[in-house]
């Protein structure tokens, strides 16, 4: 084939979709016709690398004898060629088709992505993303790209993990995501019979530092109440659901105005909106019931409330969008470190100081089980708070 013909061949490749690298693992289909001869036996083969061996093994698809001229065969191969080249440029692989134990990594990890990319958020796709690329990066390295997932051992998920560890400067909180990244994905495989236990089941996390949940201080929530109402309303009105509702900027920002019942004095998160991605009920309180009634509902049930630029609108806006508007307020009044999210722990707090008992807090803050909420509340507080130091009963 002439240099010319191949890089036409590649473009053609591209077109198609098609990574002309992955075309190393294989060949594309050939006739062998018996030196025209139709009283031998005619076959179309092609090739593929055998994951255990790492060499290209021949497939044949034999041409019927009962097709008696040579058109009729040249014909038929050419029925043949059309099929499983365009299988195999699509990124079929014969010895999974056989085995699904000789599925390679790589082409397990691509299985992965397309179901989970039915089943996950954006946000979530993006996440395992750069854990994949790691992945296919160490695997690439190793020269294990062609290793059937069936034999990834521990032995290679340690060494993995210690490339990460390794390999760039990463603190031990973001060195477990990966882990439990990885976890996640291998259980899928472990799921669906391509290994028989998860590799990474043995690999140990690392200790972290317990973080602390901090709220905003005295002086800064005394410039967020003085100043946000004025400087940018809508913003306002986003933080307002989050102290009084407890949702977040991603579940705001998918609110239409059909989901809030004034009346009822309801908020329905659906499935979409929420983390857990249960549908929720969520009590709309007194204050923010007041605040709502003043803002104009003369819009599409289906509108959401904070479209383009926080306005009403049918499209759905991005939740960074707040965060935005939030990062402009703050800088412009020196607020440092602080997310608008920042305000739930501030609601906490004032909870507590009102008498409210951990299980009231756990449903106004939609935590999945008490445990979660007494964690919270000990990172958020560790002390007695005010009212031990104020309203102590007398000895005597």
């Amino acid at each position: 084939m002439s240099h010319f013909a191949t890089l036409r061949q590649r473009f053609h490749f591209v077109l198609m979709g098609v990574n002309y690298k992955k075309m190393e693992y294989f060949k594309l289909t050939k006739l062998n016709d018996a030196d025209s001869d139709i009283n031998k036996r005619w076959f179309a083969f092609y090739s593929y690398i055998n994951p255990e061996t790492n060499r290209l093994q021949r497939f044949r698809i034999f041409i019927s004898n009962q097709l008696l001229t040579k058109t009729a065969r040249y014909k038929k191969f050419h029925e043949i060629k059309a099929e499983y080249d365009q299988k195999l440029l699509r990124g079929w692989n014969p010895f999974e088709a056989e085995n699904p134990n000789l599925m390679t990594c790589t082409r397990a990890i691509d299985l992965f992505k397309s179901v989970k990319a039915r089943t996950l958020r954006k946000r979530s796709i993006s996440a395992y993303s750069s854990f994949i690329n790691h992945f296919n990066k160490w695997l690439k390295k190793e020269n294990l790209l062609n290793l059937p997932v069936s034999q990834f051992s521990f032995h290679h998920a340690q060494k993995l993990m210690d490339y990460i560890l390794t390999s760039s400067t990463i603190n031990n909180c973001t060195y477990n995501n990966y882990l439990r990244a990885y976890k996640t994905i291998f259980n899928f495989f472990e799921y669906r019979e391509l290994l028989v236990k998860n590799p990474f089941f043995k690999c140990q996390t690392l200790r972290e530092d317990e973080g602390k949940i901090v709220a905003f201080s005295s002086k800064e929530w005394e410039i967020i109440q003085k100043h946000l109402k004025e400087y940018d309303k809508r913003l306002w009105l986003a933080a307002m659901f989050i102290y009084y509702a407890a949702l977040r900027p991603a579940e705001i920002i998918k609110l239409r105005f059909a989901d809030i019942d004034l009346e009822r004095q309801k908020i329905c998160s659906m499935s979409a909106n929420s983390k857990n991605k249960k549908q929720q009920i969520i009590e709309l309180v007194d204050q923010l019931q007041l605040i709502l009634k003043e803002e104009n509902w003369d819009y599409p049930e289906d509108y959401y409330l904070f479209s383009k630029n926080l306005l009403p609108g049918p499209k759905l806006n991005f939740p960074t969008r707040i965060a935005g508007r939030w990062r402009k307020f703050a800088n412009k009044y020196e607020i440092k470190e602080r997310h608008i999210y920042d305000l739930k722990h501030n609601v906490a707090g004032r909870l507590i100081d009102a008498g409210f008992n951990s299980r009231d807090i756990q449903f106004h803050l939609r935590h999945h089980s008490l445990d979660q909420t007494e964690k919270y509340l000990s990172k958020f507080r560790n002390t007695s708070g005010e009212r031990m130091k104020h309203s102590y009963p007398n000895f005597g």
